[in-house]
Order: structure tokens, then sequence, then C-alpha cells
């Protein structure tokens, strides 16, 4: 499991200079992992953090994983939560440390929660407690996220498997 995530990490540095020739859905945007790995959804809000689904093709099956890059230091392999903040909850969430070349990468451990949280929103903020006692938040517009996302999940079980559900990860 660690090895696809990593994997799926490392083909998000190389699709995020493709994201201008991605299909864009509201605020959001669809587009192919490099060297057909996979695809995405996903969107950069203001600070230039980018917030998406990523699946990717491995024979037939295709891993998706909620993911955030932002500027947060963190320690590789370790957890830590935050606070999700939308239109209709709050609720702490579990995020692993997977930080690639020059960008920080976490990856939301509970899919079903965030991918639920993302489809029946607005708007979202991410917290992070930082050392100092404060919190630094992230805000993004899922505008078109619904949307995005399964566009971007049917394109993939088009490729990979016709007859098999989607499927996503819990870490």
């Amino acid at each position: 499991m660690k090895a696809a995530l990593e994997k799926s990490l490392a083909a998000i540095c190389l699709a995020l200079p493709m994201w201008a020739q991605a299909q864009t859905v509201g605020d959001w945007r669809i587009g192919n992992l490099d060297a057909g790995a996979g695809m995405y959804a996903a969107t950069v809000n203001e600070s230039k953090s980018v917030l998406g689904q990523f699946c990717q093709v491995e024979g037939d099956d295709f891993p998706c994983y909620w993911l955030l890059s932002i500027d947060i230091d963190c320690e590789p392999g370790e957890s830590y939560i935050v606070l999700v903040n939308a239109d209709h909850r709050a609720v702490p969430l579990e995020m692993l440390c997977a930080p690639l070349e020059r960008a920080n990468r976490y990856a939301f451990r509970d899919f079903d929660m965030i991918d639920s949280i993302v489809r029946s929103s607005t708007r979202m903020g991410i917290a992070f407690p930082m050392q100092s006692g404060q919190f630094q938040v992230s805000r993004f517009s899922l505008d078109g996220a619904g949307k995005a996302v399964d566009s971007m999940r049917s394109e993939v079980i088009k490729e990979v498997v016709p007859a098999k559900g989607s499927r996503g990860q819990q870490l």
C-alpha cells in the first residue's frame, strides 16, 4: 500500500505541469497523470496548495487517493491530525505525510469521509495545528468537485476495468 501511495504521489509531481491541458469543471480540473499512469481531479487555491483525488492505473486495478500538496513541513511517514471544516460539519481527520521533491504531500487516511465532505460541500478549510499553538488554514472551493471526480473516475474505469466498481484507498 505504501509503495502504491509513493508511486501515486510521484505521478502527481509530474502531472501538475500538464495542468494547463486539463479539462475544467467549476473550480476543478481533470487531467491525465504522466505516461498514462492514471488521472486526477484537483483544484488549486490562492496559496498554490493543491487538493485532489488521484487514481493510478495498475493492471486491472485503480487505487484512488485524496491528496493535499501544501507548504507545511512534515516528517515522512508520520501521521498528523487536521481539522476539516466544510459547509455543514467540522471533523478531525488523519493525514499521512509523504514529501516528494520540493513539496509536502499529505494523504487523507479516511478516503470515504473526505470524499463525502468534498462531494457534499461548496467550500472547505483544512486547519493544521502548528507548534506555535496557532493554526495554518488552507481553504478550497469545491465548486465542480463532485462532477470532476465522477467524470475522472468514470474515465479511469473505462480505461481499466469496465465491469469493476471503483475503490478508494484507506491508508
